[in-house]
């Protein structure tokens, strides 16, 4: 990026904080872009329900002939050949309307931190062109709980959906500039996120 615009990538595992880490830079000035807000809107185009009903079946619709976003992660976290079948449908437009959002961005001369919460970001090119790329790590004990508690999955199927996630993860360690711990206490996350802040802000990497 070749304005005076700071690109953020907030990335990390399934259940690790990444919602939280990325409310608290919103509140403290930064524009967010949200990649599951994106795909969810990627699930109402015709051409991406047609590609996923050609591999997983119609089972994964609904009573009204939309995508049950539920049922199709049930589907997909089955198996690493079929989470990789999601990814290629879906990936590349995520990937493309993101871009197109900092390039709005950057044309309009907008000065600020913009941050990009993506959990799959080791997978896609933008990676390498970020500022920083934060890492929320929290302990998978934590994890699954979170899983378990406010998500409703059971052990297995919580295990399953981290296992599934760890060569994502893997990819994006090369570009990792800053790493936040999650260790469950909300405050104390919202403190290491205002240092993670400051350093953003001042350009320095840790």
């Amino acid at each position: 990026m070749r304005s005076e615009m700071i690109t953020v990538g907030v990335t990390g595992g399934i259940a690790s904080g990444k919602t939280l880490v990325c409310r608290t830079f919103r509140r403290l000035g930064a524009y967010l872009i949200d990649a599951d807000e994106i795909g969810h809107q990627v699930l109402r185009e015709h051409k991406i329900i047609s590609a996923l009903i050609d591999y997983f079946g119609r089972e994964m619709l609904d009573g009204n002939g939309n995508i049950d976003r539920a049922r199709l992660a049930e589907l997909a976290f089955a198996s690493k050949e079929a989470l990789q079948k999601l990814n290629e449908i879906t990936h590349p437009t995520i990937e493309a309307r993101i871009r197109e959002k900092l390039e709005r961005l950057e044309r309009s001369g907008y000065p600020g931190v913009v941050v990009i919460d993506a959990a799959v970001l080791g997978e896609w090119e933008l990676v390498k062109e970020l500022t920083h790329v934060v890492f929320v790590d929290s302990p998978q004990w934590h994890r699954l709980k979170r899983l378990i508690d406010e998500r409703k999955l059971d052990q297995k199927e919580a295990e399953r959906r981290i296992k599934a996630q760890e060569e994502m993860l893997e990819k994006v360690s090369p570009y990792v500039t800053i790493v936040i711990k999650n260790t469950g206490e909300p405050d104390e996350l919202r403190a290491k996120v205002m240092i993670a802040w400051r350093k953003i802000c001042a350009r320095e990497e840790t």
